[in-house]
Parts: structure tokens; C-alpha cells; sequence
């Protein structure tokens, strides 16, 4: 019984911890904006074709990343547009790169069903923080 209990709290608690594992499929949700200390101003994912598939990334095991869109071809079937790119993830670090550009990224959520991860920049004094959301596929 206690193996059983054990077992059972583990399993709840894994999708909780700060850092579960990136490889995976991931929906884009939204991108939130804050400048300063304005109050963040949070954008939707909309830009899904009606009739496929939600857009996503997909973090593969070997370090490559596919960010894909979804789209209708001149026969109506719903066709990906991939555009390759690749990662690293160490801690609570994300670095994605694609070809003449590299950005850091500081993960602020992991959990099984959810991502966020942000950038911080700051200019002439005001810093701008960008945070994108995705849900596990």
C-alpha cells in the first residue's frame, strides 16, 4: 500500500515540477508583452487555418527544433511548413538558433501540459519582458 501511495504521488507531482521534459509537441497559446511595469498585454495564437491542426513546435531529442505551420495547399489539405531551427535546453536556459540568429531564453515554466519561457531586455532604462506560451499536444 504505501509502494501504491508513493507511486501515486509521484505521479501527480511530476507535472508539477519546474522543469519536466521539452521533447515534445507544443501548440502555440500566446505571447505576452510588458513593458516597464505596465501591466502585460497577452496576444492569442490565433493565426491556426481553420480546418487543420493547431501551428506548433516540436522539440526533437537529437537538439533540432520544427516550427510548424499549418496551411490549406491549392487542393484544400492541410499541409506543414517547417522551418528548422535548433535548441538547447540546460536548466532553466533555452537557447534556440536558426540560421544569423541566436536567442537566449529563460524557462519559467516546464510542467508536462505547459511551457513558458521568456526574454528580458532592457533599453535606455526600461526593460521589456516577451513571454511566449505553448500547450503540450
Amino acid at each position: 500500500m504505501i509502494v501504491l501511495t508513493t507511486l501515486v504521488a509521484m505521479s501527480c507531482a511530476s507535472d508539477d515540477q519546474p522543469f519536466a521534459n521539452l521533447v515534445g509537441q507544443w501548440n502555440k497559446v500566446s505571447t505576452s508583452t510588458q513593458i516597464g511595469n505596465q501591466a502585460p498585454n497577452t496576444t492569442p495564437y490565433d493565426s491556426n487555418t481553420i480546418g487543420c491542426h493547431k501551428d506548433y513546435w516540436e522539440f526533437l531529442p537529437d537538439g533540432q527544433l520544427r516550427d510548424v505551420v499549418l496551411y490549406k495547399n491549392a487542393q484544400e489539405v492541410c499541409t506543414e511548413d517547417v522551418d528548422l531551427k535548433t535548441y538547447v535546453h540546460t536548466g532553466d536556459q533555452l537557447t534556440i538558433s536558426e540560421p544569423g540568429l541566436t536567442e537566449t531564453f529563460t524557462v519559467i515554466r516546464l510542467t508536462g501540459s505547459l511551457l513558458e519561457f521568456q526574454s528580458t531586455t532592457t533599453t535606455g532604462g526600461i526593460t521589456l519582458k516577451v513571454t511566449h506560451t505553448f500547450a503540450r499536444r
